[in-house]
């Protein structure tokens, strides 16, 4: 690792070093740094059901993107075989839009373009702009082709309902669909602008209006037609808006009268090697090298070479890569070459100033068949030098086919994280190809201390109380009584009515909650409170509050840092973990507010909002809750988390992170009431911007997923740990 950093400083001095000097690049005599700068797991790959039992199949992804927080994928089903018939037990579901709702959470179904449609050819998100030019929303838009639609349309997210809802541009050629979108504000009209490039030559315009940004008001006519061409890519560069279509590079010309030009481009350009045709692809717009101002960095479409212009000196258009020359000095020959599908995206190295572009390329080492578990793509540094990375994922036993890379995003939740997809059928019969790896940069690590053993203090009575002492007692589980480590409090399960701070999650020995949590820097809290019936509600909530007050009191004298509490808890548990986070009043009398929380994480639990419960039930609470909060409707509202969380008195600071999980392998398929009432609390806790998320494990029963978080080779253990350390190591 020090090599490689090494490495790193290097090629950032030897650019600050160059000032800016104008000289031509050929930066295949500069392999020097091929060093794989990330570590690939799978994140998605065709052919499974997400967690609701929607089918995810598709033959390639040909975009990701971000958009608001969230991931999302556009999988087309081109020479899947046979067509718009199932086949076997797999539905045909025509084009699909996924999303990944964080890093740590699975790829789910969120749109099924249509019967008849075949791919997403295109999937963008645009910033919306007001009158002074300031971003204020963000539109997703995607464009797939419908072989039975009488019009050209494409597809816009409505974010208010999480619907997809289809804009007409025009009628038309049915096989049309829009393979690049782009953004610009005419300067001579004032009207900000997105635009369509379609898979016939054309591009459209549509006027957006910032308040309604899912009412684009589209000219059927195009500004453009080059036929049988695609409009590849669109970028911005110094105020102008440029795009490709097949061979030629296009300027517009803003104005009520606007009209696009041709850019003339080097001879040398266009005489290329036999049988590469002349199609440029991934525009992308970059800081000049040579002066002031943007350039434009694009390639030719196949085995050819890439290229950086200028638009204020169109006949010093710079060479800076011949990708075919590359891997043949890489590893003496290669096969195939298709060079940036889409853009060459910008990636910032974590821990530094500098920004790097990611280029996707289809090349083949030579000694691998076709069918190879590895795919690969370029770095572009700010020296103008290339390297190249590997993806592959070691621990996969049947590693699938990994053909072409052709679409790179980096994490929307994690600077450290890019996501890469891809599969290029290149015309042939596919079947559940589409795949998506999920890439770690290889930075050193934090400077978090890594133990070996932890000390256990138990039964430390934290309030004072005419009940048994130990029920408002606590256990804390500390690695360093020395260091200043983030604390998690964890909330015992038990219905109210039984349950211990000491249960096997606690006390167990390979896979004990502190063993998995301690020994990666952290301290455990694990607190007891009073039970029912003895106990009424909410006497429960109070000691949890109780004792979170004293953890912050006292917890330095342990090892623990205060202004790092966490707070987590299982089924009864979990809804006093939501409770008393989303609770502010209720924090206010322990000397707390809901900010003294860095995350809450509340497990397997549906009682959020009891009257959401009591509705699906009839009109009244099942019996296990009714003993705990009675069956008076008014007395439910004051327990359920869910009414705190827009309460006018509970508006005086944040609720922290919230991260809710979900069992169901105790049932013969996942609960459709259960998932309701826990997307309903997760929705509402959206509403009032606050950051939640859902992780669901259909594999595990209401027990079996709260023992999980202690085990550190489980997937449930893992999220959990990451969610903590998304919000703790930062």
């Amino acid at each position: 690792m020090k090599m490689l950093f090494s490495k790193l400083l290097v090629v950032g001095l030897f650019f600050l070093l160059l000032g800016g000097s104008s000289f031509s690049i050929h930066a295949q005599d500069s392999g020097n740094i091929n060093d794989n700068l990330f570590t690939f797991q799978q994140s998605y790959q065709a052919g499974q059901e997400d967690i609701l039992g929607n089918w995810m199949g598709g033959t390639e992804v040909v975009h990701l993107t971000e958009h608001k927080g969230k991931l999302y994928a556009g999988v087309g089903y081109w020479k899947d075989h046979p067509y718009f018939f199932d086949k076997g037990n797999e539905p045909w579901t025509g084009a699909q839009i996924l999303v990944k709702e964080a890093s740590i959470f699975p790829w789910c179904v969120e749109e099924n373009i249509g019967w008849f449609s075949v791919r997403v050819d295109g999937l963008r998100s645009i910033p919306i702009l007001d009158a002074n030019g300031k971003v204020v929303d963000h539109l997703l838009i995607a464009g797939s082709t419908d072989y039975m639609d009488d019009s050209f349309s494409v597809w816009l997210r409505n974010d208010a309902n999480g619907k997809w809802e289809k804009s007409t541009i025009c009628t038309g050629d049915v096989a049309e669909s829009t393979r690049s979108f782009g953004y610009h504000l005419d300067v001579k009209t004032g009207e900000y602008l997105v635009f369509a490039g379609t898979t016939k030559g054309r591009v459209f315009s549509g006027v957006v209006d910032a308040l309604h940004p899912t009412e684009v008001k589209w000219n059927a006519e195009p500004e453009i037609v080059k036929k049988d061409c695609r409009v590849m890519a669109f970028t911005e560069a110094n105020d102008d808006l440029y795009c490709s279509i097949g061979d030629t590079l296009y300027k517009r010309v803003d104005g009520v009268q606007s009209h696009w030009e041709e850019q003339v481009l080097p001879d040398a350009i266009s005489q290329g090697r036999e049988n590469d045709p002349m199609v440029i692809r991934g525009l992308t717009t970059i800081p000049n090298p040579n002066g002031k101002g943007e350039v434009i960095l694009f390639s030719r479409e196949n085995t050819g070479q890439i290229y950086h212009f200028d638009p204020n000196k169109p006949d010093a258009t710079f060479f800076e890569l011949d990708v075919v020359s590359y891997f043949t000095q890489e590893w003496g020959d290669r096969r195939g070459g298709l060079i940036a599908y889409n853009d060459m995206v910008p990636y910032q190295i974590p821990g530094s100033d500098t920004t790097v572009q990611l280029v996707s390329i289809q090349i083949h080492h030579p000694d691998e068949s076709y069918d190879n578990p590895r795919s690969y793509f370029l770095i572009r540094w700010p020296s103008g030098d290339y390297t190249y990375q590997v993806v592959h994922d070691p621990s996969i036993p049947y590693h699938p086919e990994l053909r072409a890379l052709r679409c790179i995003c980096p994490s929307p939740w994690d600077a450290k994280e890019i996501f890469v997809g891809g599969f290029d059928c290149n015309k042939k019969l596919s079947h559940n190809t589409a795949w998506i790896m999920k890439g770690t940069f290889l930075s050193q690590p934090d400077d978090v201390p890594s133990y070996s053993s932890y000390e256990s203090i138990l039964d430390i009575c934290y309030l004072d109380t005419d009940s048994d002492p130990s029920l408002t007692s606590l256990d804390i589980f500390t690695p360093d009584r020395s260091a200043s480590l983030p604390v998690l409090i964890w909330v015992h399960g038990g219905g109210w009515r039984k349950g211990d701070k000491g249960n096997a999650l606690l006390r167990g020995e390979e896979t004990s909650l502190p063993k998995h949590i301690c020994l990666e820097g952290y301290v455990v809290v694990s607190v007891n409170y009073r039970l029912s019936p003895e106990a009424v509600f909410p006497t429960h909530a109070r000691d949890v509050a109780a004792a979170a007050s004293w953890v912050y009191t006292h917890i330095q004298e342990y090892g623990g840092d205060p202004s790092r509490l966490n707070i987590a808890g299982h089924s009864a548990g979990a809804h006093l973990t939501a409770y008393v986070s989303c609770n502010e009043d209720l924090l206010k009398e322990f000397g707390l507010t809901r900010e003294s929380f860095r995350t809450s994480t509340p497990v397997d639990t549906r009682a959020y909002n009891l009257e959401s419960v009591a509705k699906q039930n009839g009109g009244k609470l099942p019996i296990y809750l009714e003993v705990i909060f009675s069956q008076d409707p008014e007395k439910w509202k004051d327990a359920s988390p869910a009414y705190f969380v827009k309460s006018p008195s509970n508006e005086e600071s944040a609720i922290p992170p919230t991260f809710l999980y979900v069992s169901a392998g105790d049932l013969p398929s996942i609960n459709p009431e259960k998932i309701q009432l826990v997307e309903e609390f997760k929705n509402t806790l959206l509403d009032a911007g606050v950051q939640a998320s859902c992780y669901y494990a259909p594999e595990k029963n209401h027990n079996e997923i709260a023992l999980a978080l202690g085990n550190p080779d489980d997937s449930v253990g893992q999220a959990f740990l990451q969610f903590l350390n998304q919000y703790n190591r930062r």
